[in-house]
């Protein structure tokens, strides 16, 4: 249930951008509170900065959160807030609202 709230928070608190391509991102957290930008690991204080280095003009970033119903909620919060804080377009399995423009950050 938590992460269900969680979830709802993360969307309502997701600005709007210009309609620009996305570039997708998987950030995802572990069981034990980790966290991985495309499967690189990130320190949880370097989080905002390794989406920003992300970031690429012209395109709005998309962050796709994975994570398991085991996650701590309060690593999940840190997550939420690095993507509120750079600007990401966020998103979950079940919320794929970005997807069919999306763009992988290999360019694939």
């Amino acid at each position: 249930m938590a992460l269900l709230l969680a979830a709802l928070a993360l969307q309502a608190c997701t600005p709007e951008q210009p309609d620009l391509p996305l570039l997708l991102v998987v950030l995802s957290v572990s069981d034990a509170g980790t966290y991985a930008i495309d499967g690189t690991p990130v320190e949880k204080t370097g989080l905002v900065q390794a989406l920003r280095a992300k970031q690429q003009p012209g395109q709005k970033l998309g962050v796709d959160l994975r994570f398991t119903e085991h996650v701590p909620k309060e690593a999940l919060m840190v997550a939420v807030a690095a993507c509120r804080e750079v600007g990401a377009t966020a998103g979950w399995v079940g919320n794929e609202q970005f997807l069919p423009r999306a763009v992988s950050a290999s360019g694939a």
